[in-house]
C-alpha cells in the first residue's frame, strides 16, 4: 500500500498534480512548436479523468445540493486515473497549417500553473494534518 493511498483526498490530489504536470508538458510543446508548419496543438483533458477516477458522478459544472450516491460522501474508492491527450485538427491559425495561438497557450499555462500550485498546497496541508495526528 502506498502512502498516497491512505485516504481518498490524498489520492485525488496526487492525480491532480500528475494531470497538471501532463497538461503543462502539452502546453509547453504547443508553445515550442508555435512556429512549426503543420503543427497541431495538443491538449490533456485531465480534469474529466480526475472527476471519473474520484467517483464524481456529475459531468457538468453545476453543484448538486442533494444526492443518493455514496461516492459523493467519500465512500467510493478511487478508480484508475487515465487522462487523454487529444490533438486539435479542426482549426487553422495560419496559412502553413499551424493552429497554435501563443497568447491562448500562455494564458492556459498560467492557469494550469496556478491549478498545480493550489493542488500542491492542498496536498502539503493533508500531510501536515497527518504529521500532527502522528505527533500527538
Amino acid at each position: 500500500m502506498s502512502i498516497l493511498s491512505i485516504n481518498n483526498t490524498v489520492s485525488v490530489l496526487k492525480d491532480a498534480l500528475e494531470g497538471a504536470s501532463m497538461a503543462h508538458g502539452a502546453i509547453a510543446s504547443n508553445v515550442v512548436n508555435g512556429q512549426t508548419p503543420n503543427y497541431h496543438r495538443v491538449d490533456v483533458d485531465f480534469k474529466q479523468a480526475l472527476a471519473q477516477a474520484s467517483g464524481d458522478p456529475s459531468t457538468s459544472d453545476e453543484l448538486t445540493l442533494s444526492t443518493d450516491n455514496p461516492a459523493d460522501f467519500g465512500a467510493a474508492t478511487p478508480g484508475d486515473f487515465s487522462p487523454t491527450t487529444t490533438t486539435d485538427e479542426t482549426s487553422k491559425m495560419r496559412a502553413d497549417g499551424n493552429n497554435v495561438d501563443l497568447d491562448q497557450e500562455m494564458a492556459k499555462m498560467s492557469m494550469n500553473a496556478d491549478y498545480g500550485s493550489m493542488s500542491a498546497q492542498f496536498l502539503k496541508n493533508q500531510y501536515a494534518m497527518f504529521r500532527q495526528v502522528i505527533e500527538e
